[in-house]
């Protein structure tokens, strides 16, 4: 647990940022099946630049997903049995600065094609016939006329992300339960192992969270689906994502869970029983 408290911290801190983006300093609302948002939050009534804002708002779920990616191949790391790990500081700087790069330069791509918001929201009355009076103030705007290279990007961050996941969760499940090594004990083999299951359910939790209103954009985008009450559910659940994140990070890890309990005088009473 000592290994993973960074990381644990990390993926606390990127789950604010997401909420705080989502709810209080970016707040978007996204008119589906059209690739028009408008902006309502803080940072708007501030003046800073749509397109810098809706930058922030996709790279902070792509940071959910490189902390999650972390988070295991921290686990992963601390698996002495397993001969392929990221030990040195310079490998880990090198495989998380390639990352992190990769993410911020296909992100830009979206933002580099000149829309003419009059014109395209005319023509994505097609889709969305009956928008609300802000459809057609400045605060909603066509964030990208090219939703293939949207798609593609999405696609390809899910992958790498995935796979990344996939093989460091397998690995250590390999060497943990398969092929144990014979200088590690029993115990600390099913301490870890144990810390691995109790991480996997914690990042499963708000993971769903994330990846059902993904995969229903994504749907409404390619069926041209205008669903209000699908976009109200959406953004219900991206909202919930940072409250079921503390939660699972509480519940599942017996420290938070304990010391929790013990904040709001919730203990199990011990009974002693004299005997003469």
């Amino acid at each position: 647990m000592e290994g993973a408290k960074f990381v644990l911290l990390h993926i606390q801190l990127v789950n604010i940022l997401l909420d705080a983006s989502m709810n209080s300093l970016i707040t978007p609302v996204i008119y589906m099946p059209t690739p028009i948002v408008s902006l309502h939050g803080i940072l708007p009534w501030l003046g800073i630049p749509y397109k810098v804002l809706i930058y922030i708002a996709q790279f902070s779920v792509f940071l959910i997903g490189m902390s999650i990616v972390a988070l295991f191949q921290n686990r992963h790391s601390a698996i002495q049995s397993i001969p392929y790990r990221l030990q040195k500081k310079s490998t880990k700087f090198i495989y998380y600065s390639v990352s992190y790069l990769c993410g911020a330069i296909a992100l830009v791509f979206v933002f580099l094609d000149d829309v003419d918001d009059n014109q395209l929201k005319l023509k994505y009355l097609e889709w969305y016939p009956c928008p609300p009076p802000e459809y057609f103030q400045s605060i909603a705007s066509v964030f990208t006329n090219s939703i293939e290279i949207t798609e593609m990007c999405l696609a390809a961050s899910i992958i790498f992300m995935t796979s990344n996941v996939s093989f460091f969760v397998s690995s250590s499940v390999y060497y943990l339960v398969i092929a144990p090594s014979k200088n590690t004990s029993k115990k600390t083999r099913e301490i870890q192992l144990r810390f691995l299951i109790m991480l996997s359910i914690q990042i499963t939790i708000p993971f769903l969270v994330l990846l059902i209103p993904t995969a229903l954009i994504v749907y409404m985008f390619i069926t041209k689906t205008n669903s209000q009450k699908i976009n109200n559910f959406t953004v219900i659940l991206f909202a919930t994502h940072g409250i079921l994140s503390n939660c699972a990070l509480i519940f599942t890890h017996k420290p938070y869970r304990e010391n929790t309990l013990r904040i709001f005088k919730i203990e199990k009473e011990v009974t002693s029983i004299v005997v003469k």
